[in-house]
C-alpha cells in the first residue's frame, strides 16, 4: 500500500475479494489519475498553513475571506506585513467572543480597550460597553469605523454593544483627522 495519497492506486486499498476481479482492477486503473490529481489539488487548497509562501494576490483573497480587506492599511501594506496581519487575524478567530479576542482585534488598529460586561455594573443583561484607549497617534474616523466593525465581528453573538467611549492614554495632544474629536467622546445607544 502506498503511503502518499498523491501516488497511491485505488487498487492498493481493495480487499482481496474485490482485488481479484479484473473489472474492478480496470476501474481502479481508470480512476487513479483523477484521484491523484484531486489529492494534489487539495494541497493547493490548504492555504492557512502556507501563509509564508502565498503570493500577494492569494493573500488578498484570504484576507477577503476573513473580512480584512477593508481595514486600514491593507492595500498599502508590504507582503511581510500582510502575512503577519493575516496570521494574527487567524489566531483571533479562535478567540472570538472573548475579551481577549476583542482586545487583540483592536490592537491590529493600534487601539487599546477597556471592556465592561453587564454583570460587572448591574446593567441590562447581555450588554457591554467599551472604552477605546487612544495613544499619541490619535484616531481617524476610518479607524473609529473599523474599530466598531471589529467589535461587531469579534464580540460574542449574544452580547450587544451599549456604549462606546474614546479616551486618551497620553497627555500629549494626539493627531485628529476628520470630524471626530478625541478628548472624551461617548456614543449612547446603538452605535
Amino acid at each position: 500500500m502506498a503511503s502518499d495519497i498523491r501516488t497511491a492506486s485505488l487498487a492498493s486499498i481493495y480487499p482481496p475479494a474485490i482485488a481479484a476481479d479484473p473489472e474492478a482492477a480496470r476501474m481502479a486503473l481508470a480512476l487513479d489519475a483523477e484521484l491523484q490529481q484531486v489529492a494534489t489539488d487539495t494541497d493547493l487548497a490548504r492555504l492557512l498553513p502556507r501563509i509564508e509562501t502565498l503570493t500577494d494576490t492569494v493573500l488578498d483573497l484570504v484576507a477577503w475571506q476573513y473580512r480584512l480587506l477593508r481595514y486600514i492599511g491593507w492595500d498599502t501594506a508590504s507582503l511581510a506585513r500582510k502575512r503577519a496581519t493575516l496570521a494574527r487575524a487567524l489566531g483571533l478567530y479562535r478567540k472570538a467572543g472573548t475579551r481577549r479576542g476583542i482586545r487583540a482585534a483592536l490592537a491590529i488598529l493600534g487601539v487599546g480597550a477597556e471592556i465592561v460586561a453587564w454583570w460587572e455594573e448591574a446593567r441590562q443583561p447581555f450588554t457591554y460597553r467599551v472604552t477605546l484607549l487612544i495613544g499619541p497617534d490619535g484616531l481617524t474616523f476610518e479607524m473609529y469605523t473599523a474599530a466598531l466593525e471589529l467589535l461587531d465581528a469579534y464580540a460574542s453573538c449574544r452580547d450587544h454593544l451599549s456604549e462606546v467611549a474614546v479616551s486618551l492614554t497620553t497627555s500629549t495632544r494626539p493627531a485628529v483627522d476628520g470630524e471626530l474629536r478625541v478628548t472624551r467622546f461617548t456614543v449612547c445607544g446603538p452605535p
